[in-house]
């Protein structure tokens, strides 16, 4: 006997259109074709994948990684080489760190210089933003001042600072490259223009200038000025992203360490 289709709602498990078994895991019945309920019943809704900061960064800017970490190598081991020289020759070791770090930073720019141009085709000393930059420098300078005063006083009082200037027949311009010229405009292109830069494609501006600074301190290997170095490296990458220029805070970051050298 033929069974005829019905109208209506289905009832029970069986389709009734045509009478055949229904399979709960399909919205409708294999034997007709015709939908008995909703595909949401069975379909799970497309639900936006929800990543962590971390995710993001991963996946977004995966670059940042492994040029820390080579960066992270490059001074160990200048670190080391440095250990073995000579007192006398305090400028060697650093040196050598800045033209390791120097190739490395080359080396990026290069492959990922369609993302860091824009930083260097813009002057930026057009923005207010850097000249408030440079008036926050003068208190952050005396912060530096007393905080390591207070250091050396509290650890070792007959702490002799290097005297990267008093260099006998030295040029006077050796150390001001080494020690202000050559980091300043190094570490800006490495953390502010490139690692910096990486991090805004996956994370909010504060979270990568937090971040991007955070990285700044540790590579310089000091846990006793890591709240100074910390401060320092945000308020670069602050003017370099309010000015969208890498020039502002190279600026900055060159008179903090020429002060540094000649006034404390």
């Amino acid at each position: 006997m033929e069974m005829k289709p019905t109208s209506g709602p289905q009832t029970g498990m069986q389709c009734s259109y045509c009478g055949a078994k229904l399979l709960p895991f399909f919205y409708f019945c294999v034997a007709c074709g015709k939908p008995y309920k909703s595909t949401e019943s069975v379909v799970s809704p497309d639900i936006p994948e929800v990543l962590t900061d971390g995710q993001k960064v991963n996946r977004l800017a995966p670059a940042v990684g492994p040029m820390f970490w080579a960066f992270f190598s490059a001074v160990i081991a200048a670190s080391i080489i440095a250990a073995v020289i000579p007192d006398e020759y305090p400028l060697l070791g650093i040196g050598i760190a800045t033209a390791v770090l120097a190739a490395l930073t080359l080396g990026y720019s290069m492959v990922h210089w369609q993302m860091l141009k824009p930083a260097f085709q813009r002057f930026g000393f057009d923005s207010i933003w850097s000249y408030v930059g440079l008036v926050v420098l003068l208190p952050a300078l005396g912060i530096n001042y007393l905080y390591h005063s207070f250091l050396v006083e509290m650890m070792d009082p007959d702490f002799a600072r290097p005297d990267y200037l008093e260099g006998g027949e030295i040029s006077i311009w050796i150390p001001i490259f080494f020690v202000c010229i050559s980091p300043a405009i190094v570490e800006e292109t490495a953390f502010r223009g490139l690692i910096q830069g990486w991090l805004m494609r996956a994370i909010t501006p504060l979270k990568a200038i937090v971040f991007a600074g955070f990285l700044f301190t540790v590579l310089h290997f000091s846990i006793l000025s890591f709240p100074y170095l910390f401060g320092l490296g945000c308020l670069l990458g602050w003017v370099k992203w309010k000015t969208g220029s890498i020039y502002p805070a190279i600026l900055i970051h060159f008179l903090h360490n020429l002060a540094v050298i000649t006034c404390f």
